[in-house]
């Protein structure tokens, strides 16, 4: 397991990447880079992981905000920086990437930016060609950062998956869908009691079931709890699950792995 960057608990930007062997249960050397290396310094930034072993890191912030797109190597260790082209979305940090099935396309939602605040921009990224495209659509979700998106294919169509996050008003606990083929946004309706608003909540999705654990209010409430709704039952429902033993914490990741659920830091 590999985690890239971040915030030390005095306030310092970190921008090295930490490893754990997870079958041995270990921390292995961090790696780190000269000053003459390029590589991404920065913090609050997007990752996702591609099928031929790299991954790709968006955005960010430390002295200002970027829109850079660097690619990480797993093979060789080694960092480089993408040229893109097209409507490259500007600096932000909150935001969320995702990469859809057949990892052709990455899609990018909202995040805090430096030109206009707050954000519900939709952007898709060829990766092929590395083109970058604003997805124009007359109603979308509320300007926010700190959310969770996912990708769920249902009947062949893919599904964008946005919840919770700060907005302009405080915190969120709604649950929006973008189909990509109707080209639409749609506010999920869900019954009965759901999470409390919170950003910078962990969160993964496993058998057809989303998980929300932990995150924070935005005022003085750091949360322990842990949330799952099934996207296989026709009625959306949350479930509470308590906390499991989990600790109450935010802008800390959240890690499916074959040896179970592996949660990484968090403040």
């Amino acid at each position: 397991m590999y985690a890239i960057g971040g915030v030390s608990s005095d306030g310092t930007y970190l921008d090295n990447v930490l490893r754990y062997d997870l079958q041995n249960r270990k921390w292995l050397e961090p790696l780190r880079w000269d000053d003459n290396v390029n590589y991404p310094k920065n913090n609050f930034h997007s990752t996702v992981m591609k099928s031929d072993g790299s991954v790709l890191v968006f955005g960010g912030k430390s002295n200002g905000y970027n829109r850079n797109m660097w690619s990480f190597s797993l093979e060789d260790l080694s960092w480089k920086i993408l040229k893109m082209s097209g409507e490259v979305p500007t600096g932000r940090y909150g935001h969320t990437i995702v990469i859809d099935e057949e990892n052709t396309k990455i899609y990018l939602f909202g995040g805090y930016d430096n030109e206009f605040g707050l954000s519900n921009d939709l952007y898709e990224l060829e990766l092929q060609t590395l083109t970058w495209s604003l997805i124009k659509v007359e109603e979308a979700p509320e300007a926010r950062y700190g959310h969770y998106s996912f990708i769920r294919v249902y009947k062949k169509t893919i599904h964008l998956y946005v919840f919770g996050g700060r907005g302009k008003n405080g915190v969120l606990d709604d649950m929006w869908v973008y189909d990509l083929k109707k080209s639409k946004w749609s506010e999920l309706p869900v019954a009965g009691a759901k999470p409390s608003g919170r950003y910078g909540f962990g969160g993964f999705v496993s058998d057809g079931e989303f998980f929300v654990m932990g995150g924070f209010d935005g005022k003085s409430t750091v949360y322990d709890d842990i949330w799952a709704i099934n996207f296989k039952s026709k009625k959306r429902k949350w479930r509470n699950m308590g906390n499991q033993g989990f600790m109450e914490r935010y802008h800390h990741t959240v890690n499916v792995t074959e040896h179970g659920i592996v949660v990484l830091g968090g403040r």
